[in-house]
């Protein structure tokens, strides 16, 4: 199972701000250790590499157009655009409905032109984590799992 994070809040974005804002040489030593870390208030490549992978898995067993369109290979110096976000975000949809939560999967937003926070973030990750589950749970209902006497 992806550990999803779905509980991102506004405190976790301000710390990221003021840790950027103070800098790395005013930083203490713990700060430092702090910012190295993933932290929830910034979404970054360790983000896309868990939601991208998600997705790919998801896609690829769903049948969906957007399989291989998933790029689960980012790192530190990769930077996304905004298309590969609009397809991010449109396979997010995609999959939400294929899994039967098409109320969640309509408010995840159709592009980035709305800007992108961390309550799209969870909301994204949320969907996700219910898809992960429901897919899951449909694999083990086979006979292999279910009705075997």
């Amino acid at each position: 199972m992806t550990e999803f994070i779905t509980d991102r809040t506004q405190a976790d974005v301000d710390r990221v701000k003021e840790l950027h804002g103070k800098g790395w040489d005013a930083m203490t030593a713990e700060e430092q250790a702090e910012w190295e870390q993933p932290m929830k208030g910034a979404y970054n490549y360790t983000d896309l590499n868990r939601i991208y992978t998600a997705l790919h898995t998801m896609c690829a067993e769903l049948g969906s157009q957007y399989e291989d369109d998933m790029d689960t290979t980012w790192n530190a110096e990769s930077f996304t655009t905004r298309g590969k976000m609009n397809i991010m975000l449109a396979a997010v949809r995609s999959v939400g409905d294929s899994c039967g939560f098409r109320k969640m999967a309509l408010k995840i937003p159709l592009n980035m032109d709305g800007g992108f926070d961390y309550e799209t973030a969870n909301a994204i990750e949320k969907l996700l984590k219910l898809c992960e589950e429901t897919l899951e749970s449909r694999a083990r209902c086979g006979e292999i799992y279910c009705g075997e006497v």
